[in-house]
């Protein structure tokens, strides 16, 4: 709506001059509701002369009697709308930012003797996992045997207890390793 016709609305519904309604609507930032506000607590506003107005229909108990309740009702729908803006799909977008952004801080490293051979975000393992599920799960457990170790870092991720499971792993995949060493050896001697 242009300044013009917001200038002729607030003029019609307050019964004040353009000058007036002007002034108001400049000094509210040409919001109407405020401007009603303003005029009334001035005492510009003659409310047996303003005409009565609502979107709720011809309900008259429905209707608000003053500026002061237009103003009210109007906060009160407003925020209503803003909860429901902030419902399941504002939920689901935060959550997706979150996600994004802890996939992003904490890393997934891939060691060999101690040297780091791959540092990736987690989110790349996440897409990497869902992408190529069986082979990555092949690989690593194959780089288990050739001396890899896996682990990972970062605030939520690089806690003792999670990489002592990931060490665990390690060990498990050594300790097979030599128990087969062990067996071709003693299957060697007994020949």
């Amino acid at each position: 709506m242009e300044h013009l016709e917001k200038v002729e609305k607030l003029r019609e519904k307050a019964n004040v001059s353009y000058e007036e309604a002007k002034a108001a609507l400049e000094s509210c930032d040409w919001d109407i509701l405020d401007a009603l506000v303003k005029l009334e607590s001035e005492g510009k506003v003659n409310i047996e002369n303003t005409a009565d107005f609502s979107t709720k229909g011809d309900s008259a108990e429905d209707e608000p009697k003053s500026p002061q309740q237009l103003a009210e009702s109007y906060q009160s729908y407003h925020q209503k709308q803003h909860k429901k803006e902030k419902g399941f799909w504002h939920s689901i977008k935060n959550s997706i930012k979150y996600l994004f952004r802890k996939g992003c801080e904490n890393k997934f490293i891939v060691r060999r003797h101690g040297e780091i051979i791959l540092d990736i975000p987690v989110l790349l393992l996440i897409v990497l996992m869902i992408a190529f599920f069986w082979a990555l799960l092949i690989l690593m457990v194959i780089g288990l045997f050739f001396g890899f170790s896996y682990s990972f870092a970062g605030p939520e991720l690089g806690r003792d207890d999670i990489n002592s499971a990931m060490g665990k792993a390690t060990s498990a995949a050594e300790a097979l390793k030599t128990e087969i060493r062990e067996y071709d050896s003693s299957s060697e001697h007994s020949k």
